[in-house]
């Protein structure tokens, strides 16, 4: 295409389809990349656009189906609704999908009737999908969070090393990058993975000039006396206010609406209906102020939001930057907030110490593998709970031995499958299967496709090959659950010590890139100079001038350390406490580290599966260091 017809072309599908008259800034240079063919890494803040980069191209690109990879399903639900409501013809495929609904799906693709096909990573790396995916012609595909594909990010998934990989044999049109921030250790990472050249990297500045950074000093006991000021003034709202934990949410939440505000709490413990009842109300009008931890925001679109609220400190300069770029997005001026106090470190810091990894769990867990022969079968949640590493942790040590070539992916299955008859019998499954099928009908509860030979005398395959016939024809309902990854060995394992002596440095790297971001995080909150100019410094930008408005432009001086109260030392109380806890649970709270973190708050595997984060105790030395409460936990167990 000409280059002055895609000019034409752009701006017409702009206006026609999307309704609008212009782009913003960077738009048209990546849109103009990807409709050249030519692989881009985007990096827009927060509200600045990234979704039409892929929207338009898609529908420039008549014939072709394009496919977004995103991690968040809530998204993708979000930008299907937009879609058709502008007549893009787009769809998802992924696990929640009934048979009929995968199959109309599947039948638009072959016929050339999507141009926008959504999928998680784990979805685009199905065999199944794979196949067909490469029977059609590839517009883009384009990776939104595409920051999860660095190991040096904050949010690291495996499964987008994979992906990267798998869409280069799909030979798309071209490659789009998608993230709201990066620093340029993350970039560099991102474009090496995606075979993009440094040309094509295309970003704007992560500073928009209508938000206001305002960093309030103060202790602990003096925030919630801080918040109603702020959300008292009705210029402040509609609002977000985000806090480091769930009971916080609910805490805060209440605090707000006894002095008779209109606020809501969101988080993760909430049940799903109760969540998209909080933000229906939010986006409509409805609520205004949403008490909410880092689970609220993502795709919330929402352009007046007049301010975001850090009630703790955050964690990160890439957190801060996001979830305060969910104000203003209609250009207007809105007011970015952090209540500063240095009580905050000590849940940050403790979230760093708490998620640190014995040597004894990965031997343990290179063991499982390498042991299984060249066809591996990981159940990810299983070795998570049994060892008590997060799904983070249990990520590295994975693109580890994916990387260094020991084992590549194969393919994923269910290892659960929860079958319930919808009728009597009537397809002919033949002589041979029908003792099978017989049997699958009289189980009680849920089948352990693992345990197949022990129970049913046949291979996992075939059990499942029949369980799926049976499911086909409408026999049966069926509910799958425990993901399942299949992976093949390239290259025997030599020795076990020291390839977890290597993976234990990944693990201290990611420890020291977790303190630097918090170290980024104090930096700019007790900086003097301007606050937009010392964060976004952290990703390699600069401002020409200083913003002018923030706590520093305007002469509110502060103090070069946050304030925060004395911590007194653990009573007797609490120490009986915390024996009686470990008494009680102590086929759980097996270690002194396991009971560290319960009694810090911090969870885990082993916690969650045994609901201990409902006990009453749980959580209630959180406002002491980890290594005071370690120290404490050792001297009870021993070891």
């Amino acid at each position: 295409m000409p280059q002055d017809s895609t000019k034409i072309s752009i701006k017409k599908i702009l206006k026609n389809t999307f309704g609008h008259d212009s782009l913003r800034d960077g738009q048209e240079e990546v849109i103009n990349n990807i409709l050249e063919g030519i692989s881009t890494l985007c990096i827009f803040p927060t509200g600045s656009g990234k979704s039409l980069c892929y929207q338009l191209p898609a529908v420039a690109l008549e014939g072709r189906t394009s496919i977004v990879i995103s991690p968040l399903l809530s998204l993708i639900k979000d930008q299907l609704t937009q879609l058709e409501e502008l007549g893009i013809p787009a769809a998802t495929l992924n696990s929640s999908l009934s048979k009929e609904e995968k199959r109309k799906v599947i039948e638009d693709l072959e016929a050339g009737n999507i141009s926008l096909l959504f999928m998680a990573p784990e979805s685009f790396l199905k065999k199944e999908y794979q196949s067909l995916l490469k029977q059609l012609t590839i517009g883009i595909v384009a990776i939104d969070e595409a920051h999860c594909v660095s190991e040096w990010g904050n949010s690291f998934r495996p499964s987008y090393l994979l992906a990267a990989n798998a869409e280069r044999k799909l030979k798309p049109h071209a490659i789009l990058a998608l993230t709201a921030t990066a620093t340029k250790e993350v970039s560099r990472d991102i474009r090496s993975r995606f075979k993009i050249k440094t040309k094509d990297l295309v970003q704007t500045p992560l500073f928009r000039e209508n938000l206001s950074y305002q960093v309030i000093p103060l202790l602990a006991e003096q925030k919630n006396q801080e918040l109603v000021e702020i959300l008292s003034q009705q210029e402040q709202l509609p609002a977000i206010v985000y806090v480091m934990k769930q009971v916080d949410a609910e805490n805060v939440c209440g605090h707000l609406q006894a002095m008779k505000m209109n606020a809501r709490s969101y988080h993760a413990g909430l049940a799903p209906d109760a969540r998209k009842s909080v933000q229906d109300a939010f986006l409509s009008g409805e609520l205004d102020i949403v008490v909410a931890t880092i689970a609220f925001g993502m795709g919330v679109n929402k352009p007046n939001i007049r301010s975001v609220i850090h009630y703790h400190l955050p964690k990160s300069p890439e957190g801060w930057i996001q979830e305060s770029g969910r104000a203003g997005r209609d250009g207007l001026p809105a007011t970015c907030y952090l209540l500063g106090c240095g009580d905050d470190l000590i849940p940050l810091t403790n979230y760093i110490l708490g998620a640190e990894v014995s040597k004894n769990a990965v031997t343990r867990i290179l063991e499982s593998i390498f042991s299984q022969g060249k066809d591996i079968t990981i159940s990810k949640y299983n070795l998570c709970q049994l060892h008590d590493i997060n799904d983070s942790q249990f990520d590295i040590i994975l693109s580890y031995l994916m990387t260094e070539g020991y084992i590549t992916a194969n393919d994923t299955s269910w290892r659960y499958y929860q079958v319930s008859r919808l009728r009597y019998t009537t397809h002919d499954y033949g002589r041979s299967k029908q003792n099978l099928v017989s049997a699958i009908n009289d189980h009680w509860g849920r089948i352990d496709s693992t345990n197949a030979e022990e129970t049913f005398g046949v291979s996992r395959s075939r059990l499942i090959n029949i369980i799926e016939e049976m499911r086909d024809v409408g026999d049966v309902a069926v509910k799958t659950t425990g993901i399942l990854s299949h992976f093949i060995l390239k290259k025997e394992l030599a020795k076990t010590d020291e390839l977890a002596q290597e993976i234990l440095k990944n693990f201290q790297s990611q420890k020291e890139s977790s303190v630097k971001r918090v170290d980024a995080v104090i930096s700019a909150a007790t900086t003097r100079s301007c606050i937009p100019v010392r964060l976004i410094k952290y990703f390699g930008e600069s401002l020409s001038t200083s913003c002018g408005k923030c706590s520093s432009c305007n002469g509110k001086k502060r103090s070069r350390k946050l304030p925060s109260g004395p911590i007194p030392s653990l009573t007797t109380e609490q120490v009986e406490i915390l024996k009686n806890v470990y008494e009680e649970h102590k086929a759980t709270l097996s270690t002194p580290h396991r009971l560290s973190k319960f009694a810090c708050g911090i969870m885990s595997p082993a916690i969650r599966h045994a609901r201990l984060y409902q006990n009453e105790h749980y959580s209630f030395l959180s406002h002491y260091p980890f290594a005071d409460v370690f120290t404490q936990a050792k001297a009870l167990i021993g070891g």
